[in-house]
């Protein structure tokens, strides 16, 4: 908790105003204590300077029940892309095969 502290105290600090929305989340349990979470995100960014950034990704959680409640165990951040912003952090996301790529989808008939 100290590092994440540092390191969005350090992040922030150049933000004067920011707003993530998320869509298409789904999760899945895996047992009592456990489970996995995905969710989509557009994240707006107004920096100290004035500039903006935008940026749509995915977030890829794994979560862990504690005495205090559910909490993130491992995040992987993958980004689609950004708008106002030079470089990132962040592995993009992989790509999905081409629909011509893809097998024919059968159809059975009962």
């Amino acid at each position: 908790r100290e590092k994440l502290t540092r390191m969005f105290t350090k992040i922030l600090g150049g933000f004067a105003a920011t707003s993530h929305h998320l869509s298409n989340v789904r999760i899945t349990l895996e047992g009592q204590d456990r489970a996995h979470a995905t969710a989509y995100v557009y994240a707006w960014h107004r920096m100290t300077n004035g500039d903006r950034v935008e940026a749509w990704g995915r977030y890829s959680d794994d979560w862990v029940l504690l005495e205090e409640g559910w909490r993130i165990q491992r995040r992987v951040i993958t980004m689609a892309g950004t708008d106002g912003l030079e470089g990132t952090p962040f592995q993009p996301m992989p790509r999905l095969a081409s629909p011509t790529d893809l097998p024919s989808p059968t159809v059975t008939r009962r």
